[in-house]
């Protein structure tokens, strides 16, 4: 921008002399078409900086839609934040009015954030920038790959029968077993509201049922890695374990932790691989100071066998 505004001085400074010398009519229109189309120009900038439209999707590809009055064209900054590896890149992009697309290739999976930031409103020869104040965002999840990978299960662990024993640390599904008793949240099952306690404490209660320890698998995910390479990779090994395990109609947990609290969930089929993971690549891997095998916690007490995806090299 400094340097159109030089070649704009000295073009001035070139017309000026030529009036002064030439001091005609052509050389007087010459002068003042110089002096106020630029000026025209400003000023339906700064108008359109508060017009135009911007929006962000990602489908396909990455999308970026400008609507809204510009005779200019805008300058902004798109920066690219995965959320799971932690990298944050920022691209400089020259936008006109209309559809345009971002070629962007991942190297590595995660949930990433786009977001229009730093944009500004050019007049059409460039001498001066108005900012827009509304800005875009979107996110596109990128899964990891998968391969093919074999899954050994003890066989002398009952993963499919019945089981006595129930999980002292998670609720599940089995009314023969009472989990605990806890104050009603919109969304229970009204089935599980236990009336008894409920008439006795004028509170409405709920009856959380027993998980049986002998059918559920734990994928535990390390929350740490070296670097995002070994992220990616570790992602990676979880995402196929997944798949394995449900081809073999093996029902299970994916966990990690998250701000220092145990986090899972429970995967029964190829459509809440996808949720799960969308949840996982959410999370830093990078900022945990510790893995989950270091930690004092009783979680894998409650799962008939645990498959860890670990963050050491």
């Amino acid at each position: 921008m400094a340097k159109n505004r030089m070649v704009y001085a000295l073009w001035l400074l070139a017309t000026g002399c030529l009036y002064i010398f030439g001091n005609d009519l052509g050389t007087r229109v010459i002068l003042y078409a110089s002096v106020l189309i630029p000026v025209v120009m400003v000023i339906l900038a700064a108008i359109a900086s508060r017009r135009v439209r911007l929006s962000l999707a990602v489908a396909d590809g990455i999308q970026i839609q400008t609507s809204g009055f510009l005779l200019g064209y805008i300058r902004c900054i798109m920066r690219r934040h995965n959320a799971f590896t932690g990298e944050i890149n920022d691209e400089s992009i020259i936008l006109s009015l209309g559809k345009h697309g971002v070629i962007f290739e991942p190297i590595h999976c995660g949930m990433y954030r786009f977001a229009i930031a730093r944009s500004v409103a050019v007049d059409m020869f460039g001498l001066s920038k108005w900012q827009i104040k509304e800005q875009a965002q979107a996110e596109w999840l990128v899964l990891p790959k998968r391969y093919e990978i074999e899954v050994v299960i003890n066989p002398s662990a009952d993963i499919t029968g019945e089981s006595d024993e129930y999980s002292a640390y998670r609720p599940g599904d089995d009314p023969n077993d009472t989990f605990g008793i806890r104050e009603y949240i919109p969304g229970d099952p009204l089935r599980r509201i236990h009336w008894k306690l409920s008439n006795k404490t004028g509170k409405l209660l709920i009856r959380e049922w027993g998980l049986p320890v002998a059918k559920n698998i734990l994928v535990l995910f390390e929350t740490a890695a070296q670097d995002d390479n070994h992220a990616n990779q570790m992602a990676n090994e979880a995402y196929s374990i997944c798949h394995a395990l449900l081809e073999n109609n093996h029902s299970h947990d994916i966990g990690w932790y998250e701000e220092e609290k145990y986090q899972y969930h429970n995967i029964n089929n190829e459509a809440d691989l996808p949720i799960a993971f969308a949840r996982l690549l959410e999370n830093n891997i990078n900022a945990a100071s510790q893995t989950s095998a270091n930690r004092e916690t009783n979680v894998v007490l409650g799962y008939s066998q645990v498959i860890v995806v670990g963050a050491h090299a």
